[in-house]
């Protein structure tokens, strides 16, 4: 019978172990982005820009905005405009893009000739950031929606940065607005 006590007191040790084990075990550990996109630098330095792009879009399959902001930035090193613009596109769409991903966005949107969706993120981002807007950002708002035969939204902005600024460039806006027909409905 004194035995017994020892056995139990050697085994108690393993069987902690072994739970232990088996709980650390099944967690399942979640690769970080940085680690993840680290492969994509790796291929880019190597030259490898088609392989470092296809394993950065892979990795920003899931939304994730750092992963968004490394493809875009791969796929402009690589020249591939129209990438780095849906890449963006899609980061603001995840609604943790910055005021200044909004505008290079809107820019590449509007470069690619998608001018509709370069004046809808724009709207967003006037939207999300309207204490952070700046003179530039509105002349470019009222620019495309210029560009898209939106006087209808270009009027208030120009009057927005006359309101605030009292700027020539408000001036030259609202000047360019009497030029603008309105958009044909559809």
């Amino acid at each position: 019978m004194s035995g017994m006590p020892l056995r139990f007191l050697s085994g108690l040790p393993l069987i902690v172990m072994a739970a232990a084990l088996l709980v650390l075990g099944l967690q399942r550990v979640q690769p970080r982005a940085v680690a993840a996109v680290s492969l994509a630098d790796l291929l880019a330095v190597d030259g490898r820009l088609d392989d470092a792009v296809a394993w950065a879009d892979l990795r920003a399959r899931d939304g994730d905005a750092f992963a968004l902001r490394r493809l875009a930035d791969l796929a402009d090193l690589d020249g591939d405009t129209a990438k780095r613009a849906t890449t963006l596109q899609r980061l603001v769409r995840t609604g943790k893009a910055t005021l200044a991903e909004h505008v290079e966005a809107a820019r590449a949107m509007a470069a690619a000739g998608a001018l509709k969706d370069a004046l809808t993120i724009l709207y967003n981002a006037d939207i999300r950031f309207t204490n952070e807007v700046s003179e530039d950002f509105l002349s470019f708002y009222v620019a495309v929606a210029i560009d898209c035969g939106r006087a209808d939204v270009a009027k208030p902005l120009a009057r927005r940065i006359w309101k605030r600024t009292g700027s020539e460039r408000a001036l030259r806006l609202m000047e360019r607005l009497r030029e603008v027909r309105p958009a044909a409905p559809g």
